[in-house]
């Protein structure tokens, strides 16, 4: 028993021929198999994959090799029975981007949060842990933007 995951991969690549080669080095490797969907463009690789039993952590363990071997960085965009929209980066810049990912998520659960009723809000917040929870993460970003030069109010 298993389960089915589908995934976008996307990367930028300095020419067509590296794209070609990026996409055969793949391929060739059985734990892929053939991409149904690809093109490949003059500065892209865009292709699709749909199989099965493949985990994010999977996902990332069969890319690195290949985005850190030609200085890339694989968008990936992945959904299974389990797991639906999770989009996540791969290879020389995943970090920086993971991150940016992140906190932009970040801000669009606080515009949601804000987006309450403060009656509503009051109410979340009641359940002591909760609230301490929420202080303390919010002492900690602004902590971390005062050290990184940001600036706190």
């Amino acid at each position: 028993m298993g389960y089915d995951c589908y995934i976008t991969l996307q990367t930028s690549t300095p020419d067509a021929a590296v794209g070609h080669a990026i996409l055969d080095l793949l391929e060739v490797d059985e734990e892929w198999g053939v991409f149904p969907v690809s093109e490949v463009g003059d500065d892209y690789l865009y292709c699709q994959w749909e199989g099965r039993n493949r985990d994010e952590d999977m996902v990332r363990a069969l890319l690195e090799p290949t985005a850190l071997h030609h200085a890339i960085t694989f968008e990936v965009s992945y959904s299974s029975d389990y797991d639906t929209g999770m989009r996540f980066f791969v290879g020389t810049d995943a970090e920086r981007l993971n991150t940016v990912h992140s906190l932009d998520g970040m801000v669009a659960a606080f515009h949601d949060l804000l987006a309450q009723p403060p009656a509503t809000l009051r109410i979340l917040l009641q359940h002591p842990l909760r609230r301490a929870e929420f202080e303390t993460l919010i002492d900690q970003l602004r902590e971390w933007l005062t050290t990184t030069g940001g600036t706190s109010s």
